[in-house]
């Protein structure tokens, strides 16, 4: 049907109109990316929403995604709640402790059955990041 130099003549014509599209759609995403994470009032409503996040409930199920050190530990809470945790107290609590945090705070305290208590920054990353908007806005 078409000769070698005719098929790849139609090879180059289509690589260059992939690129005509693909390059353009792949910059305006990165820019909305960008832009969205260094937005004040995105940032702003992404940390209020989770300081305004009421958590209590019971560890029911204890996940670890492989065995290194950098591997992501989760809990799972009787509430259908999944959070993640740093490998130090993925492995001080147990199944059956007790999690809480209030509306309208940033700490999350994790009730051991051993009556102990490990309070952590809940949205540390978040307020963090607000902040420093916040700060560089002036």
């Amino acid at each position: 049907m078409f000769s070698e130099k005719e098929v790849a003549k139609q090879e180059s014509v289509i690589k260059k109109k992939l690129l005509i599209a693909i390059i353009p759609t792949v910059l305006i995403v990165l820019f909305i990316i960008l832009y969205q994470s260094n937005s004040l009032s995105y940032t702003k409503e992404k940390y209020f929403k989770s300081r305004n996040i009421e958590i209590k409930g019971i560890v029911i199920y204890k996940f670890e995604e492989g065995d290194f050190p950098r591997a992501n530990r989760f809990l799972t809470l009787d509430t259908n709640f999944e959070t993640y945790l740093n490998k130090e107290d993925y492995y001080k609590i147990n199944l059956g402790d007790s999690v809480v945090k209030r509306k309208g705070t940033d700490s999350i305290i994790f009730k051991l059955k051993n009556g102990k208590k490990i309070i952590k920054d809940f949205n540390f990353y978040l307020r963090r990041n607000y902040n420093n908007l916040l700060e560089g806005k002036d």
